[in-house]
């Protein structure tokens, strides 16, 4: 078979399998959001802010529906920005910055089970749950790559979630009120296409200024009677809601739990630090989420992401020889 024709039957098959993919895509996120409607929380949701978030698109001069979202979380500054991408390979444009209304742990990383802490790294999300104890939610994928190789050994802990109310143990919660808007602006995301919704977290705002621990904020781990007199009232307390269930002591027992943690050292978390750094420092420089790989000794790296090319595209760099379908003999 000569070159061309080979070079035309490898578009004409490309141009298939894209369209195949991208309509089994499309079937699937229409599912998607259909499905998200049935629940009453996701419902009233959008009867509540989805006009208010188009007024706020329109005053930004984004098209709305966002056909692409991105997270970025600073836990020092108590801050969750969220951006959009207007049009297909444009820059991110930040749309609005939420309060994070509480922190659990200190500054740095999570690396097991039960630190109270709030991952520090490059996550998705991974899971939409319109049936939360806290309103609504949306899942990050702690512990990624990074984390399973750089955590303690054991159990690292899971199940960190993006979430209404303003109770945490090791979450990011923003009231009911702002996780109805996040949470509808990712459901719009997910049924335009996006598979993968990016979510970054740093323990400080990380612009101009080199990562260091707050003096304000150190602390020396509670004396040993300290430790026993916390853990008698957490004994107390698991007693007392065994009797009533229907008592909430999450937040009184996750502020227990906090006073046992000493603040976590910053020293030897140098190198980790300016790993933050080089993503932070990416997306200043580009304003797109760099794509996220990890090496064997929990390092991220990051490049830019293959641009988001149409069937035209491909088409205009690939253009199909004329005449080159025709079988040997043939007439057109």
């Amino acid at each position: 078979m000569p070159n061309n024709m080979k070079s035309a039957v490898f578009v004409c098959w490309s141009m298939l399998v894209l369209v195949f993919a991208r309509v089994v895509d499309l079937q699937a996120e229409t599912g998607f959001k259909k499905a998200q409607l049935k629940y009453p929380r996701v419902q009233k949701a959008y009867h509540e802010k989805e006009a208010a978030m188009q007024h706020l698109f329109q005053q930004r001069n984004i098209p709305y529906p966002p056909r692409r979202i991105f997270l970025r979380a600073f836990k020092e500054e108590q801050q969750l920005e969220v951006w959009i991408q207007p049009k297909r390979n444009h820059r991110f444009e930040l749309l609005k910055t939420y309060p994070i209304c509480r922190l659990s742990g200190v500054l740095g990383p999570k690396r097991r089970r039960g630190d109270l802490q709030v991952p520090e790294g490059f996550y998705y999300i991974n899971r939409f749950n319109p049936v939360s104890r806290f309103h609504l939610s949306l899942g990050i994928n702690y512990p990624n790559k990074s984390d399973k190789i750089l955590g303690a050994y054991g159990d690292l802990g899971g199940d960190i979630f993006l979430h209404g109310g303003c109770v945490t143990t090791g979450c990011l919660p923003v009231t009911d009120e702002y996780i109805k808007e996040i949470y509808i602006l990712g459901v719009e995301a997910k049924q335009a296409g996006q598979k993968r919704i990016p979510v970054h977290i740093f323990p400080i705002r990380l612009k101009d200024q080199q990562p260091q621990a707050p003096p304000a904020n150190s602390r020396q781990a509670p004396s040993e009677n300290g430790s026993k007199i916390i853990r008698f009232v957490l004994a107390i307390i698991d007693r007392i809601n065994i009797i009533f269930p229907t008592i909430n002591f999450l937040e009184l027992r996750g502020y227990l739990k906090d006073q046992m943690l000493p603040q976590q050292s910053f020293k030897g978390l140098s190198g980790f630090l300016a790993n933050l750094r080089q993503g932070y420092d990416f997306f200043e420089a580009h304003r797109v989420p760099p794509a996220v790989n990890v090496d064997k000794n929990g390092v991220y790296s990051f490049r830019k992401r293959r641009l988001q090319r149409g069937l035209r595209s491909i088409l205009k760099n690939n253009p199909i020889p004329p005449g080159k379908f025709l079988r040997k003999g043939a007439r057109a």
